[in-house]
C-alpha cells in the first residue's frame, strides 16, 4: 500500500451546462479549474453555499458525471483512462456516507442485505462475521442485521451508513453533511464515531458540510467553492 500517492488528486477541473432559452443558449461554468489534493489519513472540509457545484465536484469524483476538462486521479490513476472493470475496482476505494439517513436506505432491505450489497456488486467474498464485524463497530449488535431500516432512529440508519461506507476498507471516505438531518444531540455521536474510524483506519476524508465549526472540529484542511473555483480557508478567516 503506497501512502505516498495522494488518494485523491483532482487537476483542474471544468464542468459546464447549457441551458437552452427561447432566445438562445446559455452556457453555465459551475466548476473552473478545480484543483484538490488529499492524502493518506488527511481530512478535508468542502465549504460552500447550494448550487455552488459541491455536488457536481461529488459526481465527477465518482463517475457519475464527466468532467469537461481535466483530471480525476485515484491512487495516482486517470480514471479517464481506465476500461469498466478497472474503473469499477478503483471506486470500490472509495466510500459515501449521504446526507439523509432515511433516504438513503432501501426500506426493503434488511441490514444484511445493505452491508452485504457492497461485496456482492464488487464480487468480494464476506462472511456473517465480517457483518457482524462491521456493526459492531459502530456501536450496534448482531441482532440488528435481521432487522428493516424503519426499526432505527435517525443516528441509528447513520451508523448503519457508515458502517456500510466502510465495510471494504476504502482508501477514501466522502461524507456528504452526514449530521444536518440528525438532532443536535446526536451530530456529536457520529462526528466522534468518523473520527474514530478514521484514527483507526487512516482513510482520507472529504468532509462536506455547511457547518463552520464541524469543519474546524474534524477537518486539517477547509476549502470552499466560490465562483466555480476551490478556495483554501485560512484559519484568519474563521
Amino acid at each position: 500500500m503506497n501512502f505516498k500517492t495522494p488518494v485523491l488528486e483532482l487537476q483542474g477541473i471544468t464542468k459546464a451546462y447549457t441551458k437552452t432559452t427561447l432566445l438562445k443558449q446559455v452556457k453555465n461554468e459551475v466548476l473552473k479549474g478545480v484543483n484538490l489534493t488529499i492524502k493518506q489519513g488527511e481530512s478535508v472540509a468542502l465549504m460552500g453555499p447550494s448550487g455552488c457545484g459541491k455536488t457536481t465536484l461529488l459526481k465527477i469524483i465518482l463517475g457519475i458525471e464527466k468532467q469537461d476538462k481535466g483530471k480525476v486521479m485515484i491512487l495516482g490513476k486517470n480514471t479517464s483512462e481506465m476500461n469498466k472493470i478497472t474503473k469499477k475496482n478503483i471506486l470500490s476505494k472509495i466510500g459515501v456516507i449521504f446526507q439523509d439517513p432515511y433516504s438513503s436506505l432501501d426500506p426493503r432491505q434488511t441490514v444484511k442485505d445493505i452491508l452485504s450489497e457492497p461485496f456482492v456488486i464488487h464480487k468480494k467474498h464476506f462472511t456473517k462475521q465480517t457483518l457482524e464485524q462491521a456493526l459492531r463497530e459502530v456501536s450496534l449488535n448482531e441482532q440488528d442485521l435481521e432487522k428493516y431500516p424503519h426499526q432505527f432512529s435517525g443516528g441509528q440508519r447513520q451508523r448503519i451508513n457508515i458502517a456500510r461506507a466502510l465495510i471494504l476498507k476504502p482508501r477514501l471516505i466522502i461524507a456528504d453533511e452526514p449530521t444536518s438531518a440528525l438532532d443536535v444531540s446526536v451530530q456529536a455521536q457520529i462526528i466522534n464515531l468518523l473520527t474514530r474510524m478514521q484514527n483507526k483506519y487512516h482513510f482520507a476524508l472529504l468532509f462536506i458540510s455547511h457547518s463552520i465549526a464541524l469543519c474546524k472540529y474534524l477537518c486539517q484542511n477547509i476549502v470552499s467553492v466560490q465562483n466555480g473555483m476551490l478556495n483554501k480557508i485560512s484559519g484568519d478567516e474563521l
